[in-house]
């Protein structure tokens, strides 16, 4: 896969150099690709390279998520959503994982953000337990929502 890495990140500096991709985009794509735990993250996107949807890759990566007044905020099902983003989803389904990006609410976020904001609303105490959950990918009501515990810093998403 290290070599299928490196061809994607020549094809995304190629996109950088003749103007079709962000250089803030190629930055957080390859740090996203770095700590990518499964390979969901190279295939989705890989699809939208191939198919040189670079309009949706910028819209994905030209900057992180940050944490502001209203909390944060992310796409999870993109405008293209990839067939490695759809999994096991049959047509008209939502997809089995989420928009893949630096813009979008990953799982990976959740486990980033959900210690992070219980400490500044509790900066005095060391929490033992924290529970939160995203129904967001879901539609109203909510259903098939992910957990998240956080059990004396350690994440652990159900």
């Amino acid at each position: 896969m290290a070599g299928d890495i490196e061809q994607l990140n020549s094809r995304i500096e190629r996109a950088v150099t003749d103007g079709f991709l962000m250089a803030s985009s190629a930055k957080n794509i390859r740090a996203l690709l770095a700590g990518a735990r499964s390979d969901l993250y190279f295939r989705s996107v890989n699809e939208l390279v191939d198919a040189a949807e670079w309009k949706e890759i910028n819209d994905r990566f030209y900057q992180t998520l940050a944490f502001g007044t209203g909390g944060i905020r992310g796409r999870t099902i993109g405008k293209i959503v990839t067939m490695a983003e759809r999994g096991n989803a049959r047509a008209g389904e939502r997809p089995q994982f989420p928009c893949v990006g630096s813009q979008g609410l990953l799982s990976r976020m959740i486990r980033v953000f959900s210690p992070g904001s219980l400490q500044s609303l509790l900066p005095e105490s060391q929490p033992r337990m924290v529970a939160t959950h995203s129904c967001s990918m879901g539609r109203a009501p909510c259903r098939n929502f992910r957990l998240l515990f956080v059990i004396s810093g350690q994440a652990l998403v159900s």
